[in-house]
C-alpha cells in the first residue's frame, strides 16, 4: 500500500532522532547521500529554477555585497508529526502545471524530513544543511495544488527561519522572502514568505531592527494586495517588524502608527498619540522609517491644525536625530511640505 503522510511524518521523526542520537547529522544526511537525493527531488531543474542567484546588495556600510543563494549556505513541537489525524496520501492532485516532476509523495516526505530536523536535532547543528535553498523550496511547495504538501511546506518553512542563526537574516533570509514577495504570482506564496518575516521579527528583533528601512517599504506595498489573507498577513508581519524597534519613547504608539499606515484615514490619530511623546532618546535610521510616512502624511492634512500636529511632533523628533545620513533618505518626503 501506498505510504500515508503519517507514515512519512513518523520515518522523518525516526531519522531525525537517529541523526540526533546515533550517528550524527553527517553521516545521515551526506555519508548515507540523502541530502543529496532531497536536492534532487525538490531542485530537479537546480536551485535556479527557485531562487535568482547572485543578487547584488549594498550593505549598511554601502559597500555591495553577494546575497545570491545556493542550495545551503549558513550564517514548535514535533508531537503532530506522530499523531497526525489525517492519514492521507498525496495523490490525485498534479502539479505539472508548476512544472514539478518529481513525486508528490517524495516532495512532501523531503519537507517533512527537513522540519523533523529542524525541531529535533536543532540549531546549530542542522542550520548549514537548511537555510537558503530548502527555505526556498519550501516557499515555492506553498503554491502546491495539494492541501497536504502546502501545510507540509508552510510548516517547514516556519521551522528553518526557527533555527537560522541571526546573522543569516541580512544575507539570506531577507533577500529572499523580498524576493520572493515581489516576484511570485502565488498568494498562497506571498502569505507564507510574510509569515515568515513575521516569525524572523519575533526570534531575531535586533538583526530586523537594523533592517527596517529596507522591509518597511516591501511589506506596506502587501498590505493593499487584493487577496484578503495576503493583506491581512501583511499587516501582522508590518506590526511585528515594527515592534522591533527598541527607541523607548515611541514604542507604545507603534500600534497607532502602524494602523495609520495601513489606513490612512487615522493618520490624525496616530499623531496625536506622538504629540503626546516626550522625545528623549536619540532617533536613528529604523524609527524615521515607521514615522516619516505618517508624518509626511500629516504635512498634507486640509485643516491647519493638523499641519501643524505634524510639524510639532517632527520638531521635536528632528533634536534628537544624531547621524544627518538616517534622516537623509526622508528629506524628499518632509521637507517640501515643510516649505509650504
Amino acid at each position: 500500500a501506498a505510504s500515508t503522510t503519517r507514515d512519512r511524518s513518523g520515518a522523518a521523526a525516526d531519522l531525525a532522532t537517529v541523526a540526533k542520537q546515533v550517528t550524527g547529522l553527517r553521516f545521515v544526511l551526506k555519508d548515507c547521500g540523502i541530502y543529496d537525493e532531497m536536492q534532487k527531488i525538490l531542485f530537479p531543474n537546480g536551485i535556479d529554477a527557485v531562487v535568482k542567484p547572485n543578487l547584488i546588495e549594498e550593505d549598511q556600510d554601502n559597500e555591495e555585497v553577494n546575497v545570491g543563494l545556493k542550495p545551503s549556505r549558513s550564517a514548535v513541537s514535533l508531537t503532530s508529526l506522530g499523531t497526525m489525524d489525517d492519514a492521507t496520501t498525496v495523490s490525485g492532485q498534479s502539479d505539472s502545471k508548476r512544472g514539478k516532476t518529481t513525486p508528490a509523495n517524495a516532495r512532501e516526505g523531503c519537507l517533512l524530513l527537513v522540519r523533523a530536523l529542524c525541531e529535533i536535532v536543532g540549531s546549530p547543528q542542522v542550520e548549514p544543511y537548511v537555510v537558503g535553498g530548502f527555505l526556498a523550496a519550501a516557499l515555492d511547495e506553498c503554491a502546491s495544488n495539494n492541501s497536504a504538501i502546502r501545510q507540509a511546506a508552510s510548516d517547514t518553512a516556519l521551522s528553518i527561519i526557527h533555527v537560522a542563526n541571526p546573522w543569516a537574516v541580512f544575507s539570506i533570509l531577507r533577500p529572499l522572502l523580498l524576493q520572493t514577495l515581489q516576484s511570485s504570482t502565488e498568494w498562497r506564496v506571498k502569505e507564507a514568505s510574510l509569515e515568515c518575516l513575521q516569525q524572523c521579527a519575533i526570534t531575531k528583533p535586533a538583526a530586523i531592527h537594523k533592517l527596517v528601512p529596507k522591509l518597511l517599504p516591501p511589506l506596506t506595498s502587501q498590505v493593499w494586495d487584493t487577496k484578503a489573507q495576503v493583506s491581512k498577513m501583511a499587516r501582522s508581519a508590518l506590526l511585528a517588524v515594527c515592534q522591533t524597534n527598541t527607541n523607548a519613547d515611541v514604542k507604545k504608539t507603534i500600534p497607532a502608527v502602524v494602523n495609520a499606515i495601513c489606513k490612512p484615514s487615522d493618520t490624525n490619530k496616530a499623531i496625536s498619540e506622538l504629540m503626546g511623546t516626550t522625545f528623549v532618546v536619540p532617533v536613528d535610521a529604523p524609527t524615521l522609517a515607521i514615522l516619516c510616512p505618517v508624518l509626511a502624511r500629516g504635512l498634507k492634512e486640509k485643516l491647519a491644525i493638523h499641519k501643524r500636529a505634524a510639524c510639532l511632533v517632527i520638531s521635536n523628533m528632528s533634536k534628537l536625530v544624531e547621524r544627518p545620513e538616517a534622516v537623509a533618505p526622508f528629506g524628499s518626503l518632509l521637507v517640501p511640505e515643510l516649505q509650504k
